[in-house]
């Protein structure tokens, strides 16, 4: 009896060894609010988002300005992340901003 104790206690010990070193990524998101050089929130302008370590688009689900110049990016993976807006008059801007687990990143986009 001791003994398959002592068995099932080394396989579960092993099991335990055998998982990812790696911690799980925690998320969090992105908040932001995109205004033109008089301070006035612009709506309806397309950000992009891409992982800057990765170089990866998350532009799958890229949202657009609402009415108050405001957007939204939940649930990101914890990390350095590119964003760029762009209005159809050409006008263009990108930020940096960093992505830490469960808080929300808030930012602000001025365009010339």
């Amino acid at each position: 009896m001791n003994s398959l104790l002592l068995i099932t206690l080394v396989l579960l010990w092993g099991l335990g060894g055998c998982s990812s070193s790696n911690p799980p990524v925690g998320h969090g998101s992105i908040k932001g609010v995109v205004r033109d050089s008089t301070a006035r929130p612009l709506e309806n302008v397309p950000i992009t988002l891409v992982q800057t370590t990765t170089k990866e688009s998350v532009s799958d689900r890229a949202p657009i300005t609402n009415e108050k110049g405001e957007f939204l990016y939940p649930d990101l993976p914890e990390g350095v992340y590119t964003l760029q807006c762009s209005t159809v008059e050409g006008k263009s801007k990108q930020v940096e901003v960093q992505v830490f687990a469960n808080k929300i990143t808030h930012t602000q986009i001025d365009l010339p």
